[in-house]
């Protein structure tokens, strides 16, 4: 069965991953982690940030870069089903470059089997996919 994963960047767009989706077993249950990466682009100092946290409903990836002429941070929270497949529950992307500012929302509504994507004011529902997975989830996946 393949992964279906909800991809948002500058445009929205549904993909499908030719890998197998593999549940996660107890022992393989995310790790809490913080990484934290400095790189020079064009001569300008970029620092990158990455954390997973542990919440009470499951777990949040937050993603942060920061430089010069701007920055964005990615919000992901999920949780992981019964069955050990990643489930998202929300995705939040904030980002400001050159003093344009620009949000991005996912809210995922399991119970009805849609997802309403909303960009600019944008308001958009998707219908939930089998085994779909978020922008930042799906590298967790992988």
């Amino acid at each position: 069965m393949p992964i279906r994963l909800i991809c948002l960047s500058l445009s929205l767009c549904l993909t499908t991953l030719l890998i197998p989706l593999a549940g996660i077993k107890a022992d393989d249950l995310p790790t809490p982690y913080e990484a934290i990466y400095v790189a020079k682009y064009n001569g300008m100092a970029v620092e990158a940030k990455r954390e997973l946290k542990k919440t009470e409903q499951g777990y949040r990836i937050i993603s942060t870069v920061k430089g010069m002429l701007g920055g964005m941070t990615e919000r992901e929270d999920f949780h992981v089903d019964q069955e050990g497949n990643i489930r998202t529950d929300h995705y939040l992307a904030e980002k400001s470059f050159f003093g344009i500012e620009n949000t991005e929302e996912l809210v995922i509504d399991p119970s009805a089997g849609k997802a309403i994507y909303t960009r600019k004011k944008k308001r958009k529902e998707l219908i939930l996919q089998d085994d779909y997975l978020g922008p930042v989830s799906y590298q967790l996946q992988l």
